[in-house]
């Protein structure tokens, strides 16, 4: 991959004439500077209508100071004109941010996600600072004799390798994990299911779930990999700070039944239902997922530290019994998750829970029939005008 794909504007321009020509339908992505893409609004419109239409750029920082010292000739405003640009262009504005540079603190590092936000990224990814051997970086630390860790498989950007002034390294770790808990909300998730599936109306409510669950495994086998030892300690700090009320404002305010193709016939059976799903910590509640149901809409749903005492169907998932690793496939996941929170369910809970499974079971069938009827029509249509 190019680390700087906007190096030679001459290039870009050449490449986005082939493109037009050619009309390859494909969907690309590149890693691209803050300052490359405020310095060219023009070219980034038309590398959108071309199909490079996924950015990942180098935001680094919300503190000036940083990006000072880091030399990356970028600043606060160009950040945000960048991300600005891309939004305006109908681009996936996705962002790399670095925690724990010298003099960082806790609190500093706490307001990344909420900057990440703030700025307009659809996505972000928060990585430990790595003093990569060869770099003016590492030679400082080293020459200061602050660089602790030379096992190069922890050079990984998700690792603590060198003393920090105001935090141990295990904590800065644990900080990698909230930052990406705090940014991943439910909004954010959905928000990156519609624009990588390119939807413009409703997500299939199957193809939702499915893509959760995909995004559920991916974060689960990178953070398997990266903390074996301490998995379920940066589970319970994702799940914390995942409990947001930006959850509710934006279910809220678009309407989840907007955003999400549920079928009519499964919130008709299940009726007015307050539906919570608990993750537990040997039994101590961590987070709540609550969906409040109407009988005919979603009425919102909410992310909640703790547990809601109303709810009428309760699920409790304990960190030790969730597993997403290994080749599972998205009915198996399900069946799974299912198996461990009914299994701890209360017996004046098992009607609602049945009309809930009933009305899942019915509205899948409902859908499916829809589709097919409506792929049927589309494939009748297009042999017509053939």
């Amino acid at each position: 991959t190019d680390p700087s794909f906007m190096g030679s504007t001459i290039r870009i321009e050449e490449l986005c004439n082939l493109l037009s020509k050619h009309k390859l339908e494909i969907r690309f992505s590149v890693l691209a500077r803050a300052d490359s893409i405020a310095k060219n609004p023009e070219l980034v419109k038309k590398m959108c209508e071309n199909g490079i239409l996924n950015y990942e750029v180098g935001v680094e920082s919300p503190r000036a100071e940083d990006l000072n010292n880091i030399q990356k000739d970028t600043t606060l405003e160009t950040q945000k004109r960048a991300v600005e640009i891309l939004r305006r262009n109908g681009a996936y504005a996705g962002g790399t941010l670095v925690i724990g540079l010298p003099n960082q603190t806790e609190e500093e590092i706490m307001r990344y996600p909420l900057y990440a936000k703030e700025i307009g990224l659809n996505g972000a990814a928060f990585g430990v600072a790595t003093p990569f051997p060869g770099t003016e970086f590492y030679n400082d630390l080293k020459k200061d004799d602050l660089i602790i860790d030379h096992d190069w498989d922890h050079y990984d950007e998700m690792h603590s390798v060198f003393k920090l002034k105001n935090m141990s390294g295990q904590k800065l770790e644990e900080l990698a994990t909230y930052c990406h808990g705090k940014f991943w909300t439910l909004e954010k998730l959905i928000e990156h299911v519609k624009i990588s599936r390119n939807l413009e109306g409703k997500i299939a409510f199957e193809e939702f779930v499915r893509c959760m669950l995909g995004m559920l495994k991916f974060a689960w086998n990178t953070t398997s990999d990266l903390q074996e030892k301490n998995i379920l300690t940066h589970l319970r700090i994702a799940f914390e700070a995942s409990a947001d009320p930006s959850v509710e404002e934006y279910t809220k305010n678009g309407g989840l039944h907007n955003i999400i193709e549920f079928s009519g016939l499964l919130l008709k059976v299940m009726g007015p239902q307050t539906i919570q799903f608990t993750i537990t910590d040997e039994g101590t509640p961590i987070t709540s997922y609550i969906l409040k149901t109407t009988g005919k809409t979603i009425d919102y749903v909410k992310a909640i530290q703790g547990k809601q005492e109303d709810a009428t169907i309760n699920f409790n998932v304990g960190l030790k019994s969730l597993s997403f690793s290994g080749d599972k496939n998205t009915m198996k996941l399900m069946k799974d998750f299912f198996k461990a929170a009914i299994s701890l369910q209360a017996i004046n809970e098992t009607w609602n829970r049945l009309r809930l499974l009933a009305g899942l079971g019915l509205g899948s069938t409902q859908l499916m029939i829809s589709h097919k009827i409506n792929a049927l029509r589309k494939t009748k249509n297009q042999a017509a005008n053939n």
